[in-house]
């Protein structure tokens, strides 16, 4: 779970039930608390997103260690987004207090805004490295892109990933032959 859902639980006074991810990354820290050894984090897929104006990237890791016999443990998650409950709130009949009830909505937070030199940032942390086998993605309204370099993932606007996502070419006349096949396909 984390950190500022969890504190916004505690703060509301709201029972949360740990669902089996959350469950998984708590026995994980545990074991590794215990057997006291290094954490690899092992990026296996970075997301880039757009919300508005703003370019906001996120991406999933792959935790590795030890337990204290030293077999192999690990844990994947998502680490830059998370969902956000929005309490609707009572009065309590028995102490005539609010009360949070339930939640209505979570909303999506993004925690990094998109710049062309963040993945170096990332790997220069120490235990962090990138997966060769890496995915490099683009989310846009409900559409996922990959494929990407990640020069391309990189260097490109948003905006351009999305084109060479949907035609797989950033040339104007490649664009132009992408859609004239697609309308022909699709009979029109």
């Amino acid at each position: 779970m984390h950190p500022l859902v969890k504190q916004k639980y505690e703060e509301a006074n709201f029972d949360y039930f740990l669902n089996a991810n959350d469950r998984n990354e708590e026995a994980f820290w545990q074991t590794v608390k215990i057997a006291k050894k290094p954490v690899k984090h092992e990026i296996i897929k970075i997301v880039r997103t757009k919300v508005g104006k703003n370019d906001y990237v996120y991406y999933h890791e792959t935790l590795r260690s030890t337990d204290f016999l030293n077999n192999p443990i690990d844990h994947t998650h998502v680490v830059g987004t998370y969902k956000d409950p929005v309490f609707i709130s009572n009065v309590d009949p028995r102490t005539n207090q609010p009360r949070p009830s339930q939640i209505v909505r979570e909303d999506t937070i993004y925690e990094f805004h998109w710049t062309p030199n963040i993945i170096d940032e990332w790997e220069a942390q120490e235990g962090f490295e990138l997966d060769e086998g890496c995915g490099f993605i683009v989310k846009h309204g409900g559409k996922t892109y990959g494929g990407y370099t990640r020069e391309q993932f990189s260097e490109e606007t948003f905006d351009n990933l999305v084109t060479l996502g949907r035609f797989g070419t950033l040339s104007p006349e490649g664009i132009k032959k992408q859609v004239a096949s697609q309308v022909k396909k699709s009979g029109g």
